[in-house]
C-alpha cells in the first residue's frame, strides 16, 4: 500500500518551501557548472542517429518520478552526508576526463554528481525507492561506440555464412564481400548499433513497468538485448537476398533503411507482447516499502548546502584553471644532419606511394614526407596538435584514414603490431584496400604525447592527462608511415621495410617534437 498524500502535508510549509528551494538550486547550479559537458550530450544526440533516443531519457525519467510521487513523498527525506565520498569520486572522475578529453567519462561523471547529489539532499531510501529512474539517466550517456567494429565483424560472419547455406556464391575480404549480384559491406549503420541502444530503452523502461522483480527485470532486457543482435543479423541477410533476388533493384537507398526499420519494428512488437504474457498484475504498484508513519522533518541547513554546492563545482573551477595551457607550435624541420638518409619533405600527402588522404578533427600542424630504404619509399604523416581541446584532440571519432561510403579506399583490416624499433615498440597496422582495384596501402600509425609513444587511444589521452598535470601542456602528434602494395599478399613482406622505415623516421621525428616542448617552455 502506498502511504496517502495527506500525511505529507503535515511537514511545516516553511520546510517545504525550503526543500524544493534547495533542490532547485543545486540542479541549477549543476546545469550552469557543467553546461560545456551537458552541450556535448546534446550535440551528439542531435548530429548521431544512434544516441537521438538521448532527448528522451530526461523527461522519461521525470515521469517515472511523478508515477513514484505518492511513494517519494511519503518516504522521509533526510540529508545524507555518506554521499559526498561518491560526489568526491564522481568529481575527480569528470575532471580527469575533461583534463584528457574524454567525453564519455565526462558525461558519465555527470550524471553521477547528479544522483549523487539527489542522494545528498533527499537521503538514502529516496534514492533506493527512486534507482530505476535514476539509473535510466545512464542511458543518456553516448556509450558504446566501442562495440560497433565487434558487432560489424559478427554481422559479415553472419551474412556470409547465411549466404552460403542458401547457395549463393560469396567472396569475402574483411567486412566487405562480393556475390554474383554486386558488391556489399558492412558498415557502421549496418553494424546493429542503432538498434541495439533503441531496444535497450525501450526494453528496461518496459521491464520496470512490468516486473517487479530486479532478476526479472534483469533477465528480459539481456534476453532483449540477444533478440536485437541476432534480429539484426537477419535484417541484414534479409536486405542482402531482397536486392539479389530483384537483380539489385530492390533494398537499395532509402528502401534500405525502411526495410531496416520496418523489420526491427515487427521484432520489437514481438518481443514485448511475449514478454507481456509474464507480466507481474500488480507491476503497477512500487516494489520498494514505504516507511510507514509521519515522514520526518527535512533537516538540510544553508551551511549543509554550501558544502554540496562546494563539492559540486570545485571541479568546473579547478579545470579552468587547467584550461590555461601552453600552445606548443611545431618545431619547423631540424637541420639537415638530423635528418635520416634518403628523407626528403618535399613530397606532400597523396602523393604515389600512398594515393590517399587521412582526416582530422580541428586544425592540427601537419607535415609529410618520404623515406627510402634501398629502392623502396615509405610515405610518412604527422599531425600536431600543439594545444589539444574539445574539437581539436588527437583522440576524436572524426579522426580516421578513411571515410565510410566517400573514400576510394576501404579498410581491410585492423590490427596492433610489434616493430623491431626500440623507439617505437608497437604500432597500429592498418590495411587499406582500393574499392575500384586491388592495390593496397601498409598503414603503421603511433602517437607520441608528453615524451611517450604508444598505439593505444586511451593511453594516449592518459598521456595528455599526466602532461597537463605536470605541467608540459598535452601536445601531441599522429604519425603515419605507409607503403603502396600491388595486393593484399604483399603485406607479409613489405614488414621489414616498414620496420626500416621507422627505424630512420622515429628518432628525427620525436627529438622535433621534444624540440618543440622544451622551447616553448624555455623563456626568452
Amino acid at each position: 500500500m502506498t502511504a496517502p498524500l495527506s500525511r505529507v502535508m503535515e511537514l511545516p510549509v516553511r520546510d517545504e518551501w525550503r526543500k524544493w528551494g534547495f533542490l532547485g538550486l543545486t540542479l541549477l547550479a549543476l546545469g550552469m557548472g557543467y553546461a560545456a559537458t551537458l552541450g556535448e550530450m546534446a550535440h551528439v544526440w542531435h548530429t548521431s542517429e544512434t544516441y537521438a533516443h538521448g532527448f528522451l531519457i530526461a523527461p522519461i525519467a521525470l515521469w517515472l518520478l511523478y508515477r513514484q510521487r505518492a511513494e517519494l513523498l511519503a518516504t522521509p527525506w533526510q540529508p545524507a552526508p555518506l554521499a559526498l565520498p561518491a560526489l568526491m569520486l564522481a568529481g575527480l572522475l569528470w575532471l580527469a576526463s575533461a583534463l584528457s578529453a574524454v567525453d564519455v567519462l565526462q558525461q558519465l561523471a555527470l550524471v553521477g554528481l547528479v544522483v549523487g547529489a539527489l542522494w545528498f539532499l533527499l537521503g538514502t531510501p529516496w534514492l533506493r525507492a527512486a534507482w530505476f529512474p535514476c539509473a535510466f539517466l545512464l542511458l543518456a550517456v553516448p556509450l558504446g561506440d566501442g562495440l560497433t567494429p565487434f558487432l560489424i565483424d559478427h554481422t559479415a560472419n553472419f551474412v556470409v555464412a547465411a549466404l552460403r547455406v542458401v547457395g549463393v556464391p560469396v567472396y569475402r575480404e574483411g567486412s566487405f564481400f562480393v556475390i554474383p549480384s554486386g558488391n556489399w559491406s558492412v558498415v557502421t549503420g549496418c553494424s546493429g548499433m542503432r538498434y541495439l541502444m533503441a531496444t535497450i530503452t525501450v526494453a528496461s523502461l518496459f521491464a520496470h513497468l512490468n516486473y517487479r522483480a530486479v532478476w526479472k527485470q534483469g533477465l528480459f532486457v539481456l534476453i532483449a538485448i540477444g533478440v536485437a543482435i541476432v534480429a539484426n543479423w537477419f535484417r541484414a541477410f534479409g536486405i542482402v537476398m531482397i536486392a539479389h533476388l530483384s537483380d539489385m533493384k530492390l533494398a537499395l537507398g532509402v528502401d534500405h533503411y525502411l526495410y531496416g526499420w520496418a523489420f526491427f519494428g515487427i521484432i520489437i512488437f514481438l518481443l514485448m507482447s511475449l514478454g507481456g504474457l509474464w507480466r507481474d498484475e500488480d507491476a503497477a504498484l512500487s516494489p520498494i516499502a514505504v516507511v510507514p508513519g509521519v515522514a520526518s522533518p527535512w533537516q538540510c541547513s544553508v551551511g549543509k548546502l554550501a558544502v554540496l554546492l562546494s563539492t559540486l563545482l570545485i571541479w568546473p573551477l579547478l579545470a579552468q584553471q587547467f584550461a590555461h595551457i601552453p600552445a606548443h607550435p611545431l618545431t619547423p624541420g631540424l637541420p639537415a644532419a638530423a635528418h635520416p638518409p634518403g628523407a626528403d619533405a618535399g613530397f606532400e600527402v597523396g602523393f604515389e606511394v600512398g594515393g590517399w588522404t587521412p582526416h582530422y578533427v580541428g586544425n592540427p600542424e601537419q607535415d609529410s614526407g618520404v623515406v627510402a630504404v634501398g629502392s623502396t619509399r615509405c610515405g610518412w604523416q604527422l599531425a600536431w596538435y600543439p594545444q589539444q581541446g574539445q574539437g581539436n584532440e588527437i583522440i576524436a571519432a572524426g579522426n580516421r584514414l578513411v571515410q565510410e561510403k566517400l573514400d576510394p579506399w576501404r579498410v581491410l583490416s585492423l590490427d596492433v603490431a610489434k616493430t623491431t624499433v626500440a623507439a617505437v615498440p608497437a604500432v597500429q597496422q592498418t590495411v587499406l584496400q582500393e574499392r575500384a582495384g586491388e592495390r593496397v596501402t601498409l598503414v603503421w600509425q603511433w602517437y607520441w604525447v608528453d615524451g611517450s609513444v604508444t598505439p593505444n587511444p586511451l593511453i594516449t589521452q592518459w598521456l595528455g592527462l599526466r602532461g597537463r598535470l605536470r605541467g608540459h601542456g598535452n601536445a601531441g602528434a599522429s604519425v603515419l608511415v605507409y607503403q603502396l602494395l600491388d595486393d593484399a599478399a604483399q603485406v607479409p613482406a613489405a614488414i621489414p621495410t616498414a620496420n626500416a622505415c621507422v627505424a630512420q623516421l622515429a628518432p628525427t621525428l620525436q627529438a622535433r617534437f621534444a624540440h618543440s616542448l622544451t622551447s616553448a617552455r624555455t623563456p626568452p
